[in-house]
């Protein structure tokens, strides 16, 4: 298959209609996850190598808050909670160097419910098995409110709907019409450093001086 500069995601989930809000769902299933150009850096230049992790994430909030950034030591297992609110609720593996076809088996949870926008995170130095992750990893995001080039909202179904495919294209190809920038499938984020231990010392022995300063100037 030829990798163009483009990343799909198709998830076929019940009916067409548009999913309603707060429903919790439990029947539903992913029938196919694919992925095409999924880059490794942020300019296009090296694919994201086979095997690489890709996150299906829902944001749980209920407030339309968006997607937050992953930190250094974050669990990202299927179950963890990202930026307090998004629920990692599936992960793959790319099948080859930027590309994922698959066909995913999802648990549900009580806090996922139809309407709950979609999103996918890319991982290329992670493969699926990874619960936690480092400090300064590059990784990638994609998510899309609207209807466009071809691409459904990424929006969780109803309960027991089926879904017409959400994917992103950065140009005309093989899997679909372009809907997105040429740069959405760099890995274009970096998770924030892990603070070293000495680090930790430093900042409880700042507070420490901080309590002892306060309690000399109540007792002067």
């Amino acid at each position: 298959m030829k990798l163009s500069s483009k990343l799909l995601v198709m998830a076929a989930l019940g009916t067409v209609a548009m999913p309603s809000l707060h429903a919790a769902v439990s029947s539903f299933s992913f029938q196919e996850i694919g992925a095409e150009s999924v880059y490794a850096d942020n300019t296009g230049t090296t694919l994201a190598p086979n095997g690489s992790l890709v996150l299906l994430v829902a944001d749980t909030s209920g407030n339309g808050s968006g997607f937050g950034s992953i930190t250094g030591g974050q669990n990202i297992d299927v179950g963890s909670i990202i930026a307090g609110h998004d629920l990692v609720v599936d992960q793959e593996g790319l099948s080859a160097d930027g590309l994922l076809f698959a066909s995913p088996s999802l648990t549900t949870f009580s806090n996922w419910v139809s309407g709950d926008p979609l999103a996918i995170y890319w991982i290329p130095s992670l493969t699926p098995g990874a619960t936690t992750v480092a400090g300064s990893v590059d990784y990638g995001l994609y998510t899309s409110s609207v209807v466009s080039g071809g691409s459904a909202a990424w929006i969780t179904p109803n309960d027991g709907d089926s879904y017409p495919p959400i994917y992103f294209s950065t140009n005309n190809g093989d899997l679909g019409p372009s809907n997105a920038p040429s740069d959405a499938g760099f890995a274009s984020m970096m998770t924030t450093p892990i603070p070293e231990p000495s680090v930790y010392a430093l900042l409880g022995g700042l507070t420490a001086m901080g309590v002892a300063l306060r309690k000399r100037k109540q007792t002067a």
